[in-house]
This record gives C-alpha cells, structure tokens and sequence, in this order.
C-alpha cells in the first residue's frame, strides 16, 4: 500500500465513523418533553465509578500530525451543526506527550513513535495539558461511548476516544470489556469490512495494525503477565522467526495497574509507557538483560494473529512462562488451542 492509499484509507475511515456518529446519534433522540430524556444519546452519561488511569494513543509521528490536523479540521465543520447531531473528537485537544526514537524508520520513513498519554484523577477530571482552556472529565455514555465532556449543558461538547465494547458472551472472558478503536468493534457497519482486524474477511496490507484492543485487554486482565506487548506480529512461516512491529494503537489501564508497555519494532524491543525500575521511554538495549533484571519471563510472540477473532473462529493465547516455548508457525495457528486461564484475570469495568 503506497502512502497515497494510506491517506485515502485513513480519509475514508474517519468520513465513515462521522457518519455512523451522526445516524446513531439522531437515532437515539426522543420525543418526550422532559428535560433528561431530551438530551441525546452521545451527551447522555452512564453514571458509574470511574476507573481509568489513562487513555493511550501511540503511531508513527506522522500518522499522529495527520490524524490531529484532521480532527481539528472536521470539529472546526461540526461548529454550526444542531447538537444532537455534532461528532467531536478528541485528538485536537491534545499535544503529543512524548516521542520514542526508532533504530529502523517505519514503512514511511517515520523515525519516530508519537505518545499521546491523557491522564484522569478518579473523579474522571482530565489532569493532562490540553488547549480545552476549561476542565474536562472522562464519560462514558449511552451509545456506548468513551470521551471527554466539556460541560453539562446541550451545547457543551462531548469529545468522541474510542467504543466501550462489553464483549460476545463466554467466547470473549479473558479479552473483554474494552476500549476500542473503530476498526476493531464487531458491529454491522464494520463485520463485512475488509478492514475489520476480528473478522473473517481481514485482509492486511503493509502497515495495517495487527494488534489491537482484545490483545490489550487480554494482557492487561491476565495477573501473571507483568507487562503489555503491543507488537504487530507478522507471524513467519514454519522454522523462521516472526517479524514485529509497532503499528498505531490505543490501550487504558486502571487505577493500580503498573504494567509496562513494550513492543518489538524490526528486532528491537522499546519500552513506550510505565517503564519499570526508573527507566525512561525508549530503546530497551537487550530484551532478555531488562526481563532478568526485574525477574521476569522475556516476552513471547502469541500463538495466533488475531489473537481473539469473532467466534467462531478458533482463538489464540499470549504464552506467558519462565520456561523457553517454541515460536509458534503459520501452520501451527491452525491447530485447536487450550483455553486460557480463566483465575488470574479481573474486568476493566466491575
């Protein structure tokens, strides 16, 4: 896929999500005259604890410029629409926190990751630095929706991050609630997609993530595995190594989980969120050196990808063991797989 095809993807995604945002929204509107059930779907909270510690965003520093640009762009059109019917997102208010310098430039020559870290306090008050000029607080809402809201007013704003999907039953225990992007919600619109990374007709091109938010989600539940790796795997055919990168993705994690997040990127390993023992983001000179030195297990590339396709497709697993394991071949994947452990792993919305 040439840089022109990115764009236009990365265009079309984007122009299809606001359309989505905007039927769904005049949808859920009422005609009761009671001042709450007036409001629209997307302003319209679930109240519950909130949980979140932070909200992460991470892509090559120019995916990021572009997909900033493009928000500011679009939010600047919603200005002069009715309320119930504005789609806001969330990346214009923001500055990268941060970036990681790659060894090996990406597919685009980006040198490059940008780190987009918004911080919450657990009233759900943004404590991050962003260009709001008044505060903002995490919601989620009755569409199902993760973002930020400026006020509570029906002319206040409700900045869209991500969906809060709740799962598909048993089939989705270990990797499920989550937070994810677009592409990775199993809904009408996105499940006959070609672009939808859990469904049977996925077809990657270069540069398309491998990773996504039921893999976070996995990793982060799982009490045993003390980080998070968020590499896109190319998985090899039989008797070669994997190849990995780390492609554009989102995560969150709680209030009390501490885990670093690491990924592997045309065979060097970086530390990008949450490093451990003092560390700064960045380059993590020997993967086996920074497991040993905390005592951990070196990180081991998952047995399928996807890890978690819509059912019924078989399902893989995150091996996670201080004993050596077999790298697992394009063959193998297609073999059953145990299911995973089911004790060691807590939800991300009780």
């Amino acid at each position: 896929m040439n840089v022109t095809h990115f764009k236009f993807v990365t265009s079309l995604r984007g122009f299809i999500c606001c359309l989505l945002w905007v039927h769904i929204a005049g949808m859920a509107q009422t005609s009761s005259n009671t001042p709450e059930q007036e409001r629209p779907g997307h302003i319209t909270w679930i109240e519950r604890p909130w949980n979140m510690r932070y909200f992460i965003y991470v892509a090559p520093e120019s995916e990021w410029g572009s997909t900033k640009r493009a928000s500011i762009t679009q939010n600047a059109k919603q200005s002069d629409r009715s309320p119930r019917r504005r789609f806001f997102s969330w990346e214009e208010l923001f500055d990268l926190t941060y970036l990681v310098e790659t060894k090996v430039p990406d597919l685009f020559g980006n040198p490059n990751l940008a780190v987009v870290a918004v911080s919450f306090d657990k009233d759900g008050m943004v404590t991050s630095p962003h260009t709001k000029g008044k505060p903002l607080k995490g919601r989620l809402n009755r569409l199902r929706d993760l973002g930020l809201s400026d006020g509570e007013g029906l002319d206040d704003r409700f900045y869209y991050m991500a969906d809060w999907f709740t799962g598909i039953g048993d089939a989705s225990t270990h990797w499920a609630p989550a937070f994810c992007s677009l592409d990775h919600r199993p809904d009408p619109a996105m499940v006959k997609s070609e672009s939808y990374l859990y469904g049977k007709l996925f077809k990657p091109f270069p540069h398309t993530p491998l990773f996504g938010c039921r893999e976070w989600a996995y990793q982060l539940y799982d009490s045993e595995r003390p980080y998070i790796d968020v590499t896109s795997y190319e998985l090899a055919s039989k008797g070669k190594q994997p190849k990995g990168y780390i492609r554009e993705f989102i995560g969150w994690a709680r209030f009390g989980d501490s885990k670093p997040i690491i990924g592997q990127h045309e065979g060097d390993w970086y530390c990008l969120h949450d490093c451990p023992g003092g560390d700064k983001p960045g380059l993590i000179p020997n993967i086996k050196s920074w497991a040993k030195r905390f005592d951990w297990a070196e990180p081991i590339p998952p047995t399928k990808v996807p890890t978690f396709p819509d059912p019924p497709a078989q399902t893989g697993t995150y091996p996670y063991s201080q004993k050596p394991l077999t790298t697992p071949t394009v063959e193998e994947n297609s073999s059953a797989i145990k299911p995973a452990r089911g004790s060691s792993r807590t939800s991300t919305q009780d």
